[in-house]
């Protein structure tokens, strides 16, 4: 056990070492300290609560305060610009993952902790890093080499940081709509509607040896939406009968939902289909507008052959 928290507070102190002389040289080594912290921190609340008490708010609030001044494609059509944006992208994204670990409700001591976190932490910084995600996210370039889902996460934890810390009580900003004035502030409004749109939550049933079990509140970005017809074969074919009929009948029809959601990502994905897909409410319409326009073309064609006619044949 000591020998464990010796490694992690040698870890640690990498960090603070690290991030007293920030500069782009040391990013990489940066991000790899993180990416070690959080794999300590996952699910450890005795590790989660050294690293706060050895002061990691004070390096995770300096990563966060980094800003790229520009970052369109005039900046990073050179190989270096984009190793640029490439490095922040990496370790700011593990600041938010690791904020996200910590915040994770997996012990009653996790309220105590997040608070302390919510008085620690920079919430602008967290803001502008979810703008510049979101941001980066859209840009051709990221999207050629593959960068774009790395931007998409890091803009979705956070915001999961931030609902978090709202839910904790942890900051001053007491809920969604607060949230949302501060982000007009920061000029990152859209940066968190888009948050907001595929953002969803779940509650779980928790138990940490000697401990109470606690019910935690999971955030997770989903963007996939069930159709109408997936909807109601869930909605009639669910037995509610006790609580193990129901996850044995979702067990059941998950292969079901998953190949028809592939399905439709995989029609959205081809350029043909996308107008189609994209309004639901106009092609349902239109198909009915086609449908009546054959119908009354066939009743004005069609002629019913006389009895001479039929009895010839």
């Amino acid at each position: 056990m000591a020998f464990h928290k010796n490694k992690f507070a040698e870890v640690l102190a990498f960090l603070h070492t690290f991030a007293t002389d920030l500069s782009l040289n040391n990013l990489e080594q940066i991000n790899a300290v993180i990416q070690s912290l959080i794999e300590l921190c996952v699910g450890n609340i005795r590790n989660q609560v050294i690293a706060f008490n050895k002061l990691v708010m004070d390096p995770v609030n300096r990563i966060l305060q980094l800003q790229l001044k520009k970052h369109d494609d005039c900046l990073i059509k050179e190989s270096e610009d984009f190793e640029l944006i490439k490095k922040y992208v990496e370790v700011k994204g593990s600041v938010v993952e690791l904020l996200d670990v910590m915040l994770e409700e997996i012990s009653p001591q996790t309220l105590t902790l997040a608070k302390g976190i919510g008085s620690s932490l920079d919430v602008n910084s967290v803001l502008l890093t979810m703008k510049m995600f979101h941001e980066l996210q859209s840009l051709p370039l990221i999207k050629e080499q593959k960068l774009d889902d790395d931007c998409e996460r890091g803009r979705n934890k956070a915001y999961q940081v931030l609902v978090a810390l709202i839910e904790y009580k942890a900051i001053d900003i007491k809920d969604e709509t607060k949230l949302m004035k501060r982000a007009e502030e920061q000029s990152c409004e859209e940066a968190l509607n888009s948050c907001k749109e595929c953002s969803h939550s779940i509650e779980i049933h928790y138990e940490e040896d000697g401990a109470k079990p606690i019910i935690a509140r999971i955030h997770f970005p989903f963007k996939a939406k069930l159709r109408e017809v997936a909807t109601e074969l869930v909605r009639w074919n669910i037995n509610r009968d006790s609580m193990d009929d129901k996850q044995r009948a979702l067990v059941d029809l998950m292969p079901a939902l998953r190949k028809d959601v592939l399905h439709q990502t995989k029609l959205k994905e081809t350029k043909v289909m996308k107008p189609f897909l994209a309004y639901s409410t106009v092609r349902s319409r239109l198909l009915m507008l086609l449908t009546i326009i054959l119908n009354i073309f066939v009743l004005f064609v069609y002629t019913v052959p006389d009895k001479e006619m039929g009895s010839n044949r």
